[in-house]
């Protein structure tokens, strides 16, 4: 006996083959995101992004509007300027360093560029350049508005990826870190990295290490 095929047998069949793909995509996606924040709680990594809304709320109106007008600033800000990568600004305790760098990190959010940034303090004695890296490193896998939903999936995956490859050196293995962090900021494009408060670490070969480490993420991209 011969069976028809009627078009509503077909659009049947369609539906439940969409209907299956949606639900194993969510899946995935779900997976994916499980996996990456088991990763995050096992590093526990300091975003620090309390300590920049502590200090934006604190900003006067035309604070620091004066460095927009410098052109080492105006250097460091432009992209194409690949001889002005490293912008140094130091000055007396209270004179406004930390107010300055978290108006910095607003103003580059504001013109959609990839932003990392730290604050650090004598306070936190547990800093350590392996820790700074972590930090960055889920900075770039979080990402900002301005990134693609599809690319942070990506980036997130990465930390994923190095998570199952070696969760010891991920989390203790300084190379292995700041090798992540290099290769997730290969995939975001330029990026700009804003640490305020080096001078308050507590171990002084832990600042030239942080310094270190981070001219060699620099040295990979020159």
């Amino acid at each position: 006996m011969t069976e028809e095929v009627s078009l509503a047998n077909i659009s049947e069949a369609h539906a439940a083959r969409v209907a299956d793909i949606d639900r194993w995509q969510r899946m995935f996606e779900f997976q994916e995101t499980q996996e990456f924040n088991g990763a995050q709680s096992y590093i526990s990594p300091n975003l620090y992004d309390d300590e920049l809304d502590k200090f934006q709320r604190r900003i006067c109106e035309r604070t620091g509007r004066w460095l927009e007008r410098e052109n080492v600033l105006k250097d460091w800000l432009d992209e194409k300027n690949v001889a002005t990568r490293v912008l140094w600004m130091h000055g007396i305790p209270g004179a406004g360093k930390t107010h300055i760098a978290s108006m910095m990190v607003e103003k580059l959010r504001q013109s959609s560029k990839t932003v990392l940034f730290a604050f650090l303090s004598y306070q936190n004695a547990h800093v350590t350049p392996i820790s700074i890296l972590h930090s960055l490193m889920f900075q770039v896998a979080i990402g900002d508005e301005h990134l693609d939903d599809l690319l942070k999936r990506d980036l997130r995956a990465k930390i994923s990826n190095a998570f199952r490859s070696s969760q010891r050196d991920l989390k203790s293995n300084t190379r292995f870190a700041r090798e992540t962090l290099t290769e997730l900021l290969k995939c975001v494009g330029p990026a700009y990295i804003v640490l305020d408060g080096l001078d308050e670490v507590a171990k002084s070969e832990q600042m030239v290490d942080i310094l270190d480490e981070l001219l060699k993420v620099q040295g990979d991209f020159a």
